[in-house]
């Protein structure tokens, strides 16, 4: 015989489950969201996101990217080439390891931020438009708390963060 399952009641859907999916889903969309704003400069893709850690942290390896951005080491590869073609990007051997490729956003890239800024602006303004200040500063703390929790909870199990 097998286990007990409530009628009505799906073996997935947990007390976290939903809000998981909802999440996941949020920030699928809003990627797309975003991505689809970015072709306006001339981004495409993901390429958008590769720019924003490099804004955040220039000179990253192409192995970190690959980690940040969850995707493969030859996705961020083929995401650089595009980058350095149009002149976003300069890739650079890492001197410490002469197999390993630096990323770096070029003079260019750096100084000509205003419509990047522009976009994430506008695009800022129009999600906020369904939230209070107070609520976006709850939901924060709310997402920060369970991705602290996460890792928490990983840390326990033995697995190697990959945040």
């Amino acid at each position: 015989m097998g286990a007990n399952i409530e009628p009505n009641v799906s073996p997935a859907r947990t007390k976290l489950s939903e809000l998981g999916f909802s999440l996941a889903d949020s920030a699928r969309l809003m990627r797309a969201a975003f991505g689809a704003r970015m072709r306006e400069l001339g981004l495409q893709g993901s390429n958008w996101r590769l720019l924003a850690h490099l804004h955040r942290q220039d000179g990253l390896s192409q192995a970190e990217l690959a980690r940040r951005l969850e995707v493969t080491r030859a996705g961020v590869g083929l995401m650089a080439r595009q980058l350095e073609a149009s002149g976003h990007i300069e890739r650079r051997l890492d001197p410490g390891d002469g197999r390993s490729w630096r990323l770096f956003l070029t003079a260019r890239t750096r100084t000509q931020h205003a419509p990047l800024l522009r976009i994430m602006r506008e695009f800022e303004e129009d999600l906020a438009a369904a939230f209070s200040d107070a609520e976006i500063e709850f939901l924060s703390e709310l997402v920060e708390r369970l991705r602290d929790q996460i890792a928490l909870v990983r840390a326990r199990s033995g697995r190697k963060e990959n945040l």
